[in-house]
């Protein structure tokens, strides 16, 4: 199983929906950024939470909130509109701290599958 463990800032507002099965479901945008100044990199992630778990985020995150996530990590390609390709970076969460400590080796924390991506 993979995981990924990710803090960052939300990019927007949370959106709510309910499945077709009626469960709850909660997705955000989440920027992680690492390095100082003109090292600066920002990853974007859509994160994707369920249940409980997605009535609580729509409860505590808004945008520019500082979280930590934890979930299942996938890479999906899709097409954009100019017909180029686009890489997106998805987290289904299992797990969220709403105020996490902003600890230097926490917020520059790396997980495996970044290896696979070159990052």
């Amino acid at each position: 199983m993979n995981s990924l463990r990710i803090t960052g800032n939300a990019g927007k507002d949370p959106v709510s929906r309910t499945t077709k099965s009626g469960k709850a479901m909660a997705s955000f945008s989440l920027a992680h950024t690492e390095g100082k100044d003109d090292q600066k990199k920002t990853i974007w992630f859509d994160v994707l939470a369920f249940d409980d778990l997605a009535e609580e985020v729509m409860d505590k995150v808004q945008k520019g909130k500082y979280v930590l996530v934890e979930g299942k990590f996938s890479i999906e390609e899709y097409e954009k509109r100019d017909g180029t390709t686009g890489i997106a970076y998805k987290v289904l969460c299992n797990n969220i701290v709403f105020d996490p400590a902003r600890k230097s080796d926490q917020a520059t924390e790396k997980s495996d599958a970044f290896s696979d991506v070159g990052f």
